[in-house]
This record gives structure tokens, C-alpha cells and sequence, in this order.
């Protein structure tokens, strides 16, 4: 049985929005860093299934029929911790996340990374639980390996989960990718993300240079774009503001 990531709750907020305008415009196109893939540990121990684990994974799909959930989650946990089988590791860290159980849900994802070290569900719900346990600094070594090896079209699916997140974790998702635009200077998405993690700081001038750097990497993100004109109007530069959005909208009247 699969299952998807997506919170249960949804919490719709002005910064989640930002968010997922910043996922709308990283689906420029980009290339991943010259990373090499990482290699498992070659010490792990094998994929192994015995007739307790099948009999377990039957009673998760059992209680998953019956949508007793947490009853799967408990299941579907024992068996990725004995079997060690990347899939099913996979699916218990799924279901942890929607359950929001971000603790059980960051310790499948590290387990599922030591199997599979470049995979980007890894990866990304790593980030997400490192990011609900109030772990910037984790969260942001998975986003900086997810960009190295899978390039800006990763933090698609990463950020539009931005809508499940409350305030403070959204706050915490716009840091860590802001922390990361020096690092890939040529990612007009995380500049974007660098101008609003300034903006939400009170910071106008540092997030004026970041829209402008947004914009020096991609002319064409209409988002930086908006986000300059509002950042000009908030710093008293009306006139200035409204010409650029006129052009704006001479441009593209949609």
C-alpha cells in the first residue's frame, strides 16, 4: 500500500503562500552540482524477510484497510527496522510523516538514507522532520545534499508541502534554504527565498539585493519581480514601486 506525504492539517498562512510561489518559479531548469552519489556503508546488514515480518506487513495492510493508521505505522516501523528493505523503509517513513510523527519519521529517514544516500523522498522528508523538531542546521545538510545531486526541480515537492507547515516551521524552511544561496549562487530560487526570509526579518535592503541577485540569475521570474515592487513600496518608493509593477503588468496582463 502507498502513501503520500501530505500533512493531514493544512494551515494556510501569507508565508506558506510565499512558499509555494518560490516552488511555482524553481521549476526553471538547473543543473545539479558535480556531486558523486554516495555510497551505502558497505557494513549494513542484508534484506531479510522471515515469517513474523510477512505476518506483520499482513497486519499493516489489514489495519490500513480499516484506516487504523497508527496501527499500520507501528507495523509497518517493526518491519523496516528487521527487514531493512529500502521499500518498506520507504513506506513506513511515508506514513510517519503524514501521521506527523516527526520524530519516528526522522529516524526511518535515516535509515532509509543509509540504504539509498542520494534518494530524494529520503532526503526531502529528512529536511521536513528536521525542520518540524526545530533542527535547522540537520534540515539544511538533506536540502543542500537534495539540490547537489537532484537540482532546484527537488524543491518542488519540498516546499509545496510548505502548506501543512504552522508559521514558525514555514519560518524555519524559508532559513535554511535562504542559508544556502551562496552555496549555489546560480539558484534564482533560493535568492528568491534568501529576499523573503529578509523581508519577513524587517530587513528591506538585504532583501532588495537578494530579489536583485534572484533577478540577475533568471530576468524572466516574475515572482522576484512582484516581490521587488513590494519590497520598494515598503521602503517609501512609491513612485518607483508602482512604475515597475505597471511594466509588469504591460507585460504580461495575466
Amino acid at each position: 500500500m502507498s502513501f503520500d506525504s501530505q500533512p493531514m492539517k493544512s494551515r494556510p498562512s501569507l508565508l506558506a503562500a510565499a512558499l509555494l510561489a518560490l516552488a511555482g518559479c524553481s521549476q526553471m531548469p538547473s543543473t545539479p552540482q558535480n556531486t558523486a552519489p554516495a555510497a551505502p556503508p558497505r557494513d549494513l546488514p542484508p534484506i531479510e524477510y522471515d515469517g513474523e515480518t510477512l505476518g506483520d506487513l499482513l497486519v499493516a495492510e489489514s489495519a490500513a484497510q480499516r484506516q487504523s493508521l497508527r496501527v499500520t505505522m507501528a507495523y509497518y516501523a517493526r518491519a523496516a527496522e528487521t527487514t531493512h528493505d529500502p521499500e518498506i523503509i520507504g513506506q513506513a517513513t511515508k506514513l510517519a510523516t503524514y501521521l506527523e510523527e516527526h520524530e519516528q519519521a526522522r529516524h526511518l529517514a535515516g535509515l532509509w538514507l543509509e540504504r539509498q544516500p542520494d534518494n530524494a523522498d529520503a532526503l526531502r522528508l529528512a529536511a521536513l522532520a528536521d525542520i518540524q523538531l526545530e533542527r535547522p542546521e540537520q534540515a539544511t545538510e538533506s536540502i543542500d545534499r537534495l539540490l547537489a545531486v537532484h537540482g532546484s526541480e527537488a524543491l518542488i515537492p519540498l516546499v509545496a508541502e510548505a502548506r501543512g507547515l504552522d508559521e514558525g516551521a514555514n519560518q524555519r524552511l524559508l532559513n535554511a534554504l535562504s542559508g544556502l544561496a551562496e552555496r549555489y549562487p546560480e539558484q534564482a530560487p533560493l535568492w528568491y527565498a534568501r529576499a523573503l526570509d529578509r523581508r519577513q526579518q524587517s530587513d528591506l535592503e538585504g532583501a532588495l539585493d537578494a530579489v536583485d541577485t534572484a533577478l540577475d540569475q533568471d530576468p524572466e521570474h516574475r515572482e522576484a519581480a512582484l516581490l521587488r515592487t513590494q519590497i520598494l513600496f515598503e521602503q517609501g518608493r512609491r513612485d518607483k514601486a508602482l512604475g515597475e509593477l505597471s511594466d509588469i503588468v504591460d507585460d504580461a496582463p495575466e
